[in-house]
């Protein structure tokens, strides 16, 4: 599921406007390289309090099921828009 949802991601972007599909993919690569960074800075200053992998890993966990019931709820509201559009 995780490999999928960039290119997921990007296809919607991409259907949002057909003129601004470089301006997508570009903000959409720069988000990803933003979020990394964020990520591992977090990660560097767990490591410097904990000097083992535990911590890091369960932040990591924590902020992937965030992702997973956030993905999930979007998937609701997209449910709910379309049926709402077809009736």
């Amino acid at each position: 599921m995780t490999g999928i949802l960039f290119v997921l991601m990007m296809r919607h972007l991409q259907n949002i406007s057909s003129v601004a599909r470089g301006t997508g993919a570009a903000l959409a690569n720069a988000s990803m390289y933003i979020g990394q960074m964020i990520g591992a800075a977090i990660a560097g200053m767990l490591f410097a309090v904990s000097y083992n992998f535990i911590l890091i890993g369960s932040f990591t966990a924590l902020l992937y099921i965030g992702a997973l019931f956030l993905f999930r709820k979007s998937e609701k509201l997209t449910e709910n828009s379309e049926t709402g559009i077809a009736s």
